[in-house]
């Protein structure tokens, strides 16, 4: 997608014309860039951001504690996700899961899944989970746990 101007230009007509209350979007990479200044386009939305930590400092300005602080880190997470007010899905070590209301800290996974293209997939999970009706934080809980289940599954065989 990239970052350009005309790419902004897109995603903000996209959630400016779509009638948000009826779909439900999973926003990453670039586009979680490109939404960062026309975040009031989503909020309190059926939406699930999934940025890794980088993605997130962009988004909200703000510097998670270290990976090893994991009540601190998930205490900012919960917070950034209530203002913000749609639910996050940041991508680490350990997954947080927060739509503000409610955290959860998903800790299946493996190192090798810190490649290129695993956070595609769980994108794509996100999305699947939220066509059967789910609401933003159940599918993103729900495709962590599968996306590191399945990672760990993986490493083994």
């Amino acid at each position: 997608m990239g970052t350009e101007n005309a790419s902004e230009e897109l995603v903000k007509k996209i959630f400016e014309n779509v009638d948000m209350a009826k779909k439900s979007f999973v926003i990453d990479a670039d586009a979680l860039k490109l939404i960062k200044n026309h975040l009031d386009l989503i909020k309190g939305k059926n939406v699930i951001l999934t940025p890794h930590e980088g993605e997130l400092k962009i988004i909200s300005g703000i510097d998670l504690p270290h990976y090893s602080e994991i009540e601190q880190r998930g205490t900012e997470i919960f917070k950034i996700a209530k203002k913000l007010d749609v639910t996050l899905l940041v991508k680490g070590p350990y997954d947080y899961i927060s739509d503000g209301k409610k955290l959860k800290i998903n800790k299946t996974g493996c190192p090798e899944m810190s490649i290129g293209g695993t956070g595609d997939v769980l994108a794509g999970l996100c999305a699947s989970f939220l066509t059967t009706e789910n609401s933003p934080f159940r599918s993103a809980c729900s495709a962590a746990f599968l996306n590191g289940y399945i990672g760990e599954f993986c490493k083994k065989t």
